[in-house]
C-alpha cells in the first residue's frame, strides 16, 4: 500500500506542539517547574517523523519536477534534514 502524503500535512505536523508528559516540582518554591525530563526525547522523535515526511514527499517527485525547484535527487537527504531540524 503506498501512502501519499501531502504538503499540508507536512505543514500541519510542524505547526503541532506535543505537550510535556509532565513537569516535576522543583520542591521549594510553589509554581516553580524544572523542564520536563522527556522534552529531549520528544523533540527527537518529532524531528524524526519531520525527516520522514520531507524525505517521503520529495523522493515521490520526478526528477523533472526536482529539477524545476532546482535541487537533485542526491539533494534530498540534506533538505529532509535541513528542514526536520528547522521549526
Amino acid at each position: 500500500m503506498h501512502m501519499m502524503i501531502s504538503c499540508s500535512a507536512a505543514i500541519l505536523l510542524q505547526r503541532t506542539q506535543i505537550a510535556p508528559y509532565f513537569a516535576c516540582d522543583s520542591g521549594g518554591n510553589a509554581g516553580e517547574t524544572t523542564k520536563p525530563m522527556l522534552s529531549p526525547v520528544i523533540r527527537f522523535f518529532q524531528s524524526w517523523k519531520r525527516y520522514g515526511l520531507a524525505m517521503q514527499e520529495l523522493s515521490q517527485l520526478s526528477d523533472r519536477e526536482l529539477a524545476d525547484i532546482g535541487i537533485t535527487r542526491s539533494d534530498i537527504p540534506r533538505i529532509a534534514s535541513q528542514q526536520s531540524h528547522h521549526v
